[in-house]
């Protein structure tokens, strides 16, 4: 009787699990902000750090993100995921004034609760720094004109005491 009991309180556990990632993960409609064009991208940054500020001594760094995988491309036994979700990604320095662009691409993950399933990831590799503050903003549209934007601060420190500044020593 009591293994029953503890195997009826393990099925709900799961169960309730189960409901909360199943219908409490989507997004919320108060995180979705209405643009020109009619929609807004959720993006985020998270790489190097999801805070929003960043210190390093290196010249330049990489950044990258969550977005949305377009409705079209959840994984199916027809997609292996890999079809470009149709993101553009640019970055601008508002300190230094240089902008690049970056990349966007899907990927393939599995879930125990969900099998496999499709996830795009946007990037930007070597960002150049200024010295200083260097406030960076990343900018996505997609096909549709739907556009979003986050940013970070990333502060560049001096160069540790017994290490040259490789900018300072290629100007020499």
């Amino acid at each position: 009787m009591r293994i029953n009991k503890l195997g009826n309180v393990f099925i709900s556990f799961i169960l309730i699990i189960f409901l909360v990632l199943f219908f409490g993960c989507g997004g919320d409609e108060d995180d979705w902000e209405n643009t020109d064009s009619g929609c807004w991208v959720n993006m985020g940054i998270d790489t190097p750090t999801y805070e929003g500020t960043w210190e390093t001594d290196k010249s330049s760094i990489d950044l990258g993100g969550p977005l949305p995988t377009p409705d079209d491309q959840f994984y199916t036994e027809e997609t292996d995921c890999r079809e470009d979700p149709g993101y553009d990604v640019t970055w601008y320095n508002v300190d230094t004034g240089t902008s690049g662009t970056g990349w966007a691409v899907n990927g393939r993950g599995f879930s125990f609760f969900f099998g496999y399933f499709c996830y795009t990831v946007w990037g930007a590799y070597s960002v150049p720094l200024g010295s200083g503050d260097n406030h960076i903003a990343i900018y996505v549209m997609d096909e549709a004109g739907c556009r979003g934007e986050d940013a970070i601060l990333i502060r560049r420190l001096p160069p540790p005491a017994d290490l040259p500044d490789p900018e300072t020593d290629a100007n020499s």
